[in-house]
C-alpha cells in the first residue's frame, strides 16, 4: 500500500486502527496518522498513538493540540525532540464544555 491509497482509506474509514498504513509518510515525513488526527477523524478505535515522526512528534501530540485527545489517553509526559510533552500542547486545544482528555499528576 502507498500513501496516497493509505490516506484516501483513512478519510473515507477504511483503514483498519491496527493497519501498518497509519505509519507512510509523505514526500515531507507526515505520516498518514499525523494528517488524518489533525484533520479530526482519527477512527475510535484507534491505537497507534505512540507513532512517531522522525522529530518523535506523536499522533498524541497532534491529537492534543486539536483537542481530540481521548480522555483515556494517560501518557501525558511522552516528548518529542525538543522536550515537548503531550501535557504541554492541551494548553493549544480548542476549548470546550466538554473534557476531551485526561490530566493526570
Amino acid at each position: 500500500m502507498k500513501h496516497e491509497q493509505a490516506l484516501k482509506a483513512a478519510r473515507n474509514g477504511k483503514l483498519p486502527a491496527d493497519s501498518e498504513g497509519w505509519g507512510l509518510v509523505d514526500k515531507y515525513g507526515w505520516p498518514v496518522a499525523h494528517q488524518i488526527a489533525q484533520e479530526g477523524k482519527l477512527p475510535e478505535d484507534f491505537n497507534q498513538w505512540e507513532l512517531a515522526t522522525d522529530y518523535g512528534y506523536t499522533v498524541a501530540h497532534v491529537a492534543a493540540v486539536r483537542g481530540t485527545l481521548p480522555v483515556n489517553y494517560h501518557k501525558l509526559d511522552q516528548a518529542d525532540r525538543y522536550g515537548r510533552t503531550v501535557r504541554d500542547l492541551l494548553v493549544l486545544a480548542p476549548k470546550s464544555d466538554e473534557p476531551r482528555y485526561a490530566m493526570v499528576a
